[in-house]
């Protein structure tokens, strides 16, 4: 084809062009079967030599992601291209729409650097369109997601106005087909992991449940069980040596069941760099309230192994599986569950359990009283609990001091029937806030047990302390 001789479509009318190739290249949600059937329909409606897409990278280079080429021109598929013209800031006309044609780069006004390029490429005339996506929210810019570009390598070649008109509304197809298909690809990625995780919790509880079945069946003394489930929770708490290698927080735990084994429950859990710390209290004490422990800590660790980020669908999902489990159990029980994300120096906070105790750092410290009343629900109280769940962030700056509790500090009573009370813990942080974690929480634990005296210990104690290093 020569300079001026134009495709044989334009030389008739053919106004459902568009729409054609736009339903051929949209009938699959496969991205890369779009990109290989866009080149190829292009390439075919143009006549020309060869039509790639170009994606960028985070430094401006770029590769040719898709290409259809003719047999006599040098594919150029997956060939990473430095062009030096967009790293200088040529990008911005296509992040504004702007279409390049070019008939002839030996003949005409463009950098040299981009003639050097073209000519390396086999290129004697060329189309740049750019394929932009809208933004998701107001106020964005459009994203510059690539270029749709023609090659024409055998001669110049005049580039027609209905060629443009052509290919503007195609890029624009395009943009939207290619969003279909990475939101498709999210959800089938999505689905897949949220049935693996699925899979591991089912697995998880049927282990669990086993276990529980296997001590019922072979009728094992009542101490006997008692004792393999205190060893068990011990087991999985966090040890001090893995607290250690959280880089950020100092932090120093406590926990004392009341009985031979515990209802509360703590855990902390480094993951991809971020710590995810829980804390909760099952209702009674014994075997069945060591057990929805310990089923717990297994549904936070395998949402928290499959990368759950988000607060609610998290609670949510540890919810259901241990309202589902208590149903099989035939049990009342339920629990308290207070779950932080922390990262940063910022804590997420979510969930219903007692309140949470933060003392900043400075010659005036005092104690900041975060309710959790309204960030949640009893967790295996009832099937869904969405519509309860909360979130409130917390900034921490060095020296700060989070402290979490169970009600067994609180609530624990003298010989004189006075409970120890929030007041006065928040007092013992207050006055220890500059030390230690573990000082901290040694100073507190040693108030309570004075209080306590001679008295009977009616409720698990379960102490946590971070301070921001």
């Amino acid at each position: 084809m020569g300079i001026n001789t134009p495709p044989l479509w334009l030389q008739s009318e053919n106004s459902n062009l568009v729409a054609e190739i736009a339903l051929r290249i949209r009938r699959s949600l496969d991205l890369n079967e779009i990109l290989n059937s866009a080149v190829q329909e292009v390439r075919e409606l143009l006549e020309t030599d060869r039509v790639v897409i170009y994606r960028f990278l985070p430094d401006w280079s770029g590769e040719v992601s898709v290409e259809s080429v003719g047999d006599d021109w040098r594919p150029i598929i997956h060939e990473i291209i430095h062009d030096t013209c967009f790293m200088n800031g040529w990008d911005k006309p296509y992040r504004q729409g702007h279409v390049s044609a070019i008939e002839d780069i030996q003949n005409c006004d463009i950098h040299p650097c981009y003639v050097e390029l073209l000519e390396s490429l086999q290129v004697r005339a060329n189309f740049v369109v750019p394929i932009l996506q809208r933004p998701e929210s107001p106020g964005e810019e459009e994203h510059l997601w690539g270029l749709l570009i023609a090659h024409h390598c055998r001669g110049p070649r005049h580039w027609h106005s209905t060629e443009v008109d052509i290919l503007t509304q195609l890029a624009t197809q395009l943009a939207i087909a290619i969003r279909q298909a990475e939101m498709h690809q999210q959800l089938q990625e999505e689905l897949t992991q949220r049935q693996r995780a699925q899979a591991e919790l089912i697995r998880a509880n049927d282990k669990i449940m086993r276990l529980n079945d296997r001590l019922k069946t072979e009728n094992l003394r009542l101490s006997a069980e008692l004792d393999i489930t205190r060893q068990l929770q011990e087991m999985i708490l966090p040890t001090p040596e893995e607290l250690k290698l959280i880089p950020d927080l100092d932090i120093a735990t406590y926990m004392k069941p009341a009985a031979e084994v515990g209802g509360d429950y703590y855990d902390i859990l480094q993951h991809k760099g971020r710590v995810k710390i829980g804390i909760g209290d099952v209702t009674g004490h014994g075997l069945e309230s060591g057990m929805l422990m310990m089923m717990v800590q297994t549904a936070v660790r395998t949402l928290l192994t499959h990368d759950e980020k988000d607060a609610v669908k998290f609670l949510k999902t540890v919810n259901r599986t241990i309202y589902d489990n208590v149903e099989r159990m035939k049990s009342e029980k339920n629990l308290t569950l207070m779950l932080l994300d922390y990262c940063r120096n910022l804590l997420e906070i979510s969930g219903q359990h007692e309140q949470a105790i933060v003392v900043r750092s400075g010659p005036s410290p005092r104690a900041e009283i975060l309710d959790t009343i309204d960030l949640g629900f009893p967790v295996g109280l009832e099937p869904e609990i969405g519509q309860f769940i909360n979130k409130i962030h917390v900034k921490l700056h060095p020296g700060d001091v989070v402290v979490l509790f169970t009600d067994g500090i609180t609530e624990a009573e003298n010989t004189q029937g006075m409970q120890y009370g929030l007041d006065r813990l928040c007092e013992g942080i207050v006055r220890h806030h500059d030390r230690s974690a573990e000082a901290i929480k040694d100073a507190i634990v040693t108030d309570v047990y004075n209080h306590i005296g001679r008295q009977r210990i009616f409720d698990d104690i379960t102490l946590i302390v971070l301070k921001q290093k």
